[in-house]
């Protein structure tokens, strides 16, 4: 496997893992459409550079998911919401074996048996999880709530141009730091 520097998520990726390196250096496996690859950062460092070539930060994410979806922890993130890429964690972010799954990629995922979950993509990989189905049918259900917050929010503003009744003149007093408003 090939370790790159740095790797932008785009729609054909699929989701991302920790792995130690031989020296027990902490990378990001990243998996899409068309292979697996490794960047020298840790999983966390991976999301906040994407999120920060989108416009965005961990943090902005976090916060803005938590405030949409009520305050909940381990929140899903928008990544890219016009490109329709929402990310979701399989546990707490800070755990040392948390995985990040892109929502639009899974086709379905069932129990293997207690504590753990089957994902299978839409490619038809598979990826077996130390996760209870419970919890991450939960996290897919978040993700999917925050993606239709989203939806309905950004789609619902109409383009209209704003006519006026009245008409104002805003000027600035060169000695105060307030606007004079006149009708005119």
């Amino acid at each position: 496997m090939v370790l790159l520097n740095e790797f932008i998520v785009k729609y054909g990726t699929i989701m991302f893992y920790p792995e130690n390196d031989e020296n027990g250096n902490l990378h990001t496996c990243i998996f899409d459409n068309y292979s697996v690859y490794q960047v020298g950062m840790c999983p966390l460092e991976l999301i906040d550079t994407n999120l920060k070539y989108y416009g965005s930060s961990l943090k902005g994410a976090r916060d803005g998911a938590s405030m949409i979806l009520g305050g909940r922890n381990m929140t899903p993130i928008v990544v890219n919401a016009k490109g329709g890429i929402y990310w979701f964690p399989s546990k707490s972010p800070s755990s040392r074996d948390c995985i990040w799954f892109a929502l639009h990629q899974i086709k379905h995922y069932e129990k293997i048996d207690q504590g753990r979950t089957l994902v299978t993509f839409y490619n038809e990989s598979t990826f077996e999880l130390d996760v209870s189905y419970y919890s991450f049918d939960k996290r897919v259900k978040e993700a999917y709530k925050l993606k239709c917050k989203i939806d309905e929010r950004t789609t619902e503003i109409p383009f209209q141009v704003a006519e006026t009744k009245e008409k104002f003149h805003f000027n600035k007093n060169n000695h105060n730091l307030n606007y004079g408003v006149i009708k005119v």
